[in-house]
């Protein structure tokens, strides 16, 4: 259902589109400069060019059952604001939203609480719609995390190697990725890294570091995809590779496997 590999083509396509323009204007600064944030409106806009749904800043599907509810709350569920959210969900067509549980659930309790005490409360049912063809199951999208690490970085005005490079290519993917796992209604998920490094070499082993390490803990990814484009070097980084993680089709036994990180 998804190809892993015209996701990946699309997301460098809008880095390399991104690099141009700014290559044109002559900035001063440049992909390394911006925040990650930045950078999810860009690589959203690169994948709806490739004719993909996209929805940014989406809720989880699964892990609101796991969250206390709401004190204020007389229907006993968490508010939607508390939910955990995933960075980009791709939908096979735009337009297409998802089907989402604690809406529905949220629908026929307020329901039931609105006829509480009545006549009809005996022979209330939950309310019932017509399917929508918009409307996707949480197990048929794709479900995007996004992470931006500098080799070289700006630390108080000044341009020089990030010290903390390491773990952020490492430790902060796997935690997304585990989250994922994590979510019993994630089917089709994965972790896109955007990684400016010195060069190209550099960018390929340290994320095939980074997928080893999610091998060592037992995160069921697939082989990873590797895109490269050059960027003008301004502070260190000639090169933005992209890294897309993605992982197998989760079995029961994947999302019930143990937890494998050692005690912090």
């Amino acid at each position: 259902m998804w190809s892993i590999d015209a996701i990946a083509d699309a997301l460098i396509d809008a880095l390399q589109t991104q690099e141009s323009e700014l290559r044109a204007e002559q900035a001063v600064y440049g992909l390394d400069a911006l925040a990650e944030v930045d950078i999810h409106p860009l690589l959203a806009s690169g994948l709806e060019r490739a004719g993909l749904g996209v929805l940014r800043e989406h809720p989880y599907p699964h892990e609101w059952l796991a969250k206390k509810p709401s004190s204020k709350s007389r229907i006993g569920l968490p508010e939607h604001r508390d939910r955990q959210r995933c960075d980009l969900v791709l939908t096979p067509s735009p337009g297409q939203r998802l089907n989402d549980a604690l809406h529905n659930e949220r629908s026929r309790r307020e329901e039931a609480d609105r006829l509480r005490g009545s006549l009809f409360e005996s022979i209330a049912t939950p309310p019932t719609t017509s399917r929508d063809p918009a409307l996707l199951d949480p197990e048929d999208a794709l479900w995007l995390e996004i992470k931006l690490v500098n080799q070289f970085c700006v630390s108080s005005g000044v341009p020089g190697p990030n010290r903390t490079y390491s773990s952020e290519l490492t430790r902060n993917p796997v935690a997304d990725l585990r989250k994922l796992a994590d979510d019993h209604r994630i089917v089709h998920a994965g972790v896109a890294v955007v990684l400016c490094a010195c060069d190209e070499p550099t960018a390929r082993h340290d994320l095939g570091v980074l997928a080893h390490k999610c091998l060592d803990r037992n995160l069921p990814i697939a082989i990873p995809a590797f895109r490269a484009t050059p960027i003008q070097d301004r502070i260190g980084n000639a090169v933005c590779a992209l890294g897309l993680l993605t992982m197998r089709s989760l079995t029961r036994s994947t999302l019930e496997m143990p937890d494998v990180y050692p005690p912090q």
